[in-house]
């Protein structure tokens, strides 16, 4: 009986001669060596060391944690940067002092900009704040006739009043007025109904061409 024992185990470890000297799988788990092309090791953490980089954004349940709201508020502040690099950039290539206002003014009423800047250009050369009266008696750095801008002038720098001699209020109030007479749909009709006359806004046209207008 011993004998046959003593047979079978040595048929055995002839057999599987690694049994014996099997590694620890659990180590294997915990950490593990890893040799790399220039002969080094290195040392991979613990399993249970390692992070579960989704759980920085919600829990397993689906929890939020508030990583969101970070990566959100860190958009905001690229959006933010972007828009404020804009205005700088825009502010730097305004050749005439009111691009800004123009393309404001213009977003707001649905006009393009570069026809406010047009009729700015025709009615007073784009001067700013000035009294300057036609003998039809409009004034002002778009020449409204004061009846037509009590009805249509608008705030156009917050300063709480509309001033007929105020250039961004005169801008805006030149949008407003140009939208409220159909320019949104047709420039042509809104200019004509600004000043009566073909010639007037063919000049006008010309100059929003000159300038990048496409209509």
């Amino acid at each position: 009986m011993i004998t046959m024992f003593a047979s079978a185990l040595g048929v055995m470890m002839l057999v599987s001669p690694t049994i014996m000297n099997e590694p620890d799988t659990k180590a294997y788990e915990t950490e593990a060596v890893v040799e790399q092309s220039h002969g080094e090791t290195e040392h991979i953490r613990p399993l249970e060391e390692r992070i579960d980089l989704s759980k920085s954004i919600e829990t397993t349940e689906g929890t939020a944690t508030g990583a969101t709201v970070v990566l959100e508020q860190k958009s905001l502040e690229r959006v933010k940067n972007a828009e404020k690099l804009a205005y700088e950039e825009a502010k730097r290539n305004d050749t005439t002092g009111f691009d800004l206002v123009y393309r404001a003014a213009g977003e707001k009423y649905g006009i393009p900009w570069e026809v406010l800047s047009a009729v700015h250009k025709v009615e007073t050369g784009r001067r700013g704040n000035t009294g300057i009266a036609s003998y039809a008696g409009a004034t002002g750095p778009m020449q409204f006739l004061p009846s037509t801008f009590r009805r249509y002038g608008v705030d156009g720098d917050g300063d709480g009043v509309a001033s007929i001699n105020d250039s961004d209020d005169a801008i805006y109030s030149a949008a407003n007025y140009l939208a409220a007479s159909g320019g949104s749909s047709s420039i042509r009709r809104g200019l004509y109904a600004y000043n009566h006359s073909d010639a007037y806004v063919n000049k006008v046209l010309g100059v929003a061409r000159s300038i990048g207008y496409r209509g």
